[in-house]
């Protein structure tokens, strides 16, 4: 009998001897498996088949119908349509697709207001200042004003545009903070001089430059100083995601505009056994408006992403007409004086966030954290304490630092 003859060309062959076995999929070597495999060859009724086909065991392996072989071998055409690449998420590295049915972000209308637990700083905020002296010395510190958190708030609106993650949003922001300080009924020795010169006690004047050099000044027996701030801000945003989004990250960036009124005073009044002795005042109110660009960085957690942690950080720079306005009075001698002084003011700004979300309903979203904002060119008041003390900071800068409660509902 005439040996077997050999299989076909393209027929299915068996690992060589010693081949492995993939592991990582947990099946036979398939070499290069056809996706219909051609049945064995024809014979003459008087040759028996070959058996190759029967005995091979890589072989029977190869053509079992498990799952991992029906997906990678379809022995039906895959439709035209499934291969077509969704125009909405070509390049989707580069630029961000619809947002996901899991998002936490709705679109539509939305509003919302923030709970604001804030309180300013200045970089000059010296309420009087208060010094001893005797015939060969004298010592002198400052009294600052403390300023404690005070409620305030911030209210929003806006559009989310749907399938871009875009949103158009209008932010109006009210901060204050006023305070007060106080002394009173100095020692011989001791006593207190507000920003303006005016004197509670009785100090010797220790400038050389002065006229006064020598002299002692007799002052009231009581200083009292406060101060306050108002602040409102009207932000128009158009956030926007940035060119690629990875994974559970999200990255937006915003352009907008910037309006700010801001309104400080400080006021000093010096009484003499409860009566009006001296005092003085000063007003600052800046107006302006300016282009503002921000960031925004977020971490969604959860199977809807309905937990994130976010950071959030702007810039602005207005230009504005700043007012400023000094007076002064006294009884003994009745005397007054003022100055105003207006100028175009370029007022640099910063804004950071940082804070933690939820959203338990796919319309409403919740978050808390704490905030930071510096105003430069804002934080000092000026003031020669009658040459008996001297500023020595010069950053010049208010800030508001604080916790936020932030409620968003879309509709």
């Amino acid at each position: 009998m005439s040996s077997p003859a050999a299989p076909p060309v393209n027929s299915p062959a068996g690992p060589p001897v010693g081949s492995p076995v993939n592991s990582q999929c947990n099946l036979l070597w398939l070499g290069d498996v056809p996706t219909n495999p051609p049945g064995p060859p024809a014979f003459a009724p008087s040759q028996a088949a070959p058996t190759p086909y029967q005995a091979n065991p890589y072989q029977a392996n190869a053509y079992q119908g498990n799952a991992f072989q029906q997906n990678a071998f379809p022995q039906n055409p895959v439709p035209e349509n499934v291969l077509q690449q969704n125009p909405a998420q070509e390049n989707s590295w580069f630029s961000p697709g619809p947002p996901s049915e899991n998002s936490a972000t709705s679109t539509g209308w939305f509003a919302g207001a923030d709970f604001l637990l804030v309180r300013p700083h200045f970089s000059e905020a010296t309420a009087f200042a208060r010094g001893s002296q005797d015939s060969s010395s004298m010592h002198i510190t400052a009294q600052d004003l403390v300023f404690d958190y005070n409620a305030s708030f911030r209210v929003f609106a806006g559009y989310r545009f749907e399938g871009t993650d875009t949103e158009l949003r209008f932010t109006y922001t009210r901060m204050t903070g006023d305070t007060q300080e106080g002394a009173g009924n100095f020692s011989p020795g001791h006593f207190a001089v507000d920003p303006f010169g005016n004197v509670v006690g009785t100090a010797v004047v220790v400038d050389p430059n002065s006229a006064l050099f020598g002299t002692p000044l007799v002052g009231g027996d009581h200083i009292q100083t406060s101060a306050s701030v108002d602040v409102n801000v009207f932000d128009l945003d158009l956030v926007k995601p940035l060119l690629f989004t990875c994974g559970s990250w999200e990255l937006k960036y915003s352009v907008g505009v910037r309006i700010a009124q801001i309104n400080q005073s400080y006021e000093s009044e010096v009484s003499e056994s409860g009566a009006y002795f001296s005092g003085g005042g000063y007003t600052q109110n800046f107006t302006g408006a300016g282009p503002r660009i921000g960031f925004q960085a977020l971490r969604y957690f959860g199977a809807c992403r309905q937990f994130s942690l976010f950071a959030n950080t702007s810039g602005s720079l207005l230009v504005g007409e700043n007012d400023m306005n000094f007076s002064q009075t006294t009884t003994s001698p009745a005397y007054s004086a003022t100055q105003d002084t207006d100028a175009v003011r370029l007022l640099p700004v910063a804004d950071a966030e940082i804070g933690a979300g939820w959203s338990p309903l796919p319309w409403l979203n919740v978050s808390a954290g704490w905030m930071f904002q510096a105003w430069f060119d804002l934080g000092a008041s000026g003031g020669t304490f009658g040459g008996f003390y001297t500023v020595t900071e010069n950053s010049n800068i208010m800030a508001f630092e604080g916790l936020f409660l932030h409620a968003e509902v879309t509709f």
